[in-house]
């Protein structure tokens, strides 16, 4: 007998492809086809304050076949040990490669909150540097004010490598059968 795995990569993937689809459905009940989109996700640790930080990331973009503005989705949650400080995001607001970056490099940019309060509008670079361990992946966070101050620094920067875990990029490619409802609505089918 077999046993069924899922290894990271694949469940990542299957939830993102579920979100979008779920992202997309529209009034009528009917969902909008995506044609195809990217990421990246990871997690692990990095140099923060004198200390060890813990992090875990996804970010992705999907493009419409509608030709609509694209859709965002991702998540991510930050513990800077030293500094006993929580950073969660609570909305994604935009996710791209980062113009003159290496091609690796990835932009995720949204809301979140520091230590479960507040609404922090955030900035988070990262970089794919290769297989993992070899301590060339990158991040970069800064978070702001909330906007309801005349602060307008970052009110927190990080930027180290990483020093355990790995950051890798996705892509996703998609066809109708994917996301546009065909699939049966009961899991007999």
């Amino acid at each position: 007998m077999t046993e069924n795995t899922l290894n990271r990569r694949r469940l990542v993937v299957s939830g993102t492809a579920a979100m979008a689809a779920l992202g997309l459905m529209t009034k009528a009940g009917s969902a909008t086809a995506i044609q195809s989109g990217s990421g990246i996700a990871g997690g692990g640790s990095v140099e923060a304050n004198g200390g060890p930080a813990e992090f875990s990331v996804f970010g992705a973009h999907f493009q419409l076949e509608s030709g609509e503005a694209p859709l965002f989705a991702g998540s991510l949650s930050y513990l800077d040990v030293t500094g006993k400080m929580t950073i969660a995001s609570t909305s994604i607001t935009a996710f791209g490669a980062v113009e003159g970056a290496e091609a690796t490099t990835r932009q995720v940019s949204g809301i979140a909150t520091v230590n479960g309060e507040g609404a922090y509008p955030f900035d988070l670079v990262v970089s794919d540097g290769g297989a993992i361990g070899t301590g060339l992946d990158v991040f970069q966070l800064a978070v702001g004010a909330d906007g309801a101050t005349e602060v307008t620094e970052a009110t927190y920067e990080i930027q180290s490598n990483v020093q355990s875990g790995n950051l890798q990029l996705i892509d996703f490619v998609f066809d109708s059968a994917d996301v546009s409802g065909d699939a049966s609505p009961t899991p007999a089918g």
